[in-house]
């Protein structure tokens, strides 16, 4: 079984990383959904996905959710 990982970095408008920000990945032909949170300095990975298009969504409360496709 081949699988991969989507990680990255959650930031303010200023470039500040943001803390504790909900991270959920959606495959978009499976619908299977995982997630992770992010730490301190706004990394976050997530792993264990099938190859495949991706939805990945930030939320945290007193931001706005920000979603990002394939």
């Amino acid at each position: 079984t081949t699988t991969g990982a989507i990680g990255g970095r959650v930031t303010e408008a200023g470039g500040t990383p943001v803390a504790n920000v909900q991270v959920q990945v959606r495959n978009e032909a499976t619908g299977f959904s995982n997630g992770a949170l992010t730490r301190p300095d706004g990394r976050y990975t997530v792993l264990g996905l099938e190859p495949g298009s991706y939805t990945v969504t930030a939320r945290r409360i007193g931001f706005q959710a920000t979603e990002a496709r394939g």
